[in-house]
């Protein structure tokens, strides 16, 4: 290939790559911001101390297995969620999690 034509298929193929992850970034933080929002109606909404306290804490939990989903599964990533969720749920939901294959619908399925 010529040099004029190397160049733009290569400016093609970055510009591409960065929109891609763009609009990955821009769906991220739409998810962030939707539990956020998520979490604070449930303090706003919900009259039960117990199931809000639950809803809050699920909610806050999605994102993070969310990520793990999303990435190449591997021990070491599993061992991460787990401390990362083990503080914020109780124990029967996060074995349910953990032991699920496909962990935010078992989430959703609380």
């Amino acid at each position: 290939l010529s040099s004029p034509a190397l160049f733009l298929l290569l400016v093609f193929r970055t510009n591409a790559s960065y929109d891609r992850w763009w609009e990955a970034r821009k769906v991220w933080g739409a998810i962030i911001n939707t539990t956020r929002d998520h979490a604070r109606m449930c303090l706003i909404l919900m009259d039960n101390d117990k199931l809000r306290e639950q809803a809050v804490a699920q909610t806050a939990s999605y994102s993070r297995i969310l990520k793990f989903h999303l990435r190449e599964p591997s021990k070491e990533a599993e061992d991460l969620l787990y401390t990362e969720i083990a503080p914020i749920l109780t124990p029967e939901e996060l074995d349910t999690v953990m032991k699920a294959k496909h962990k935010p619908m078992a989430l959703s399925g609380l």
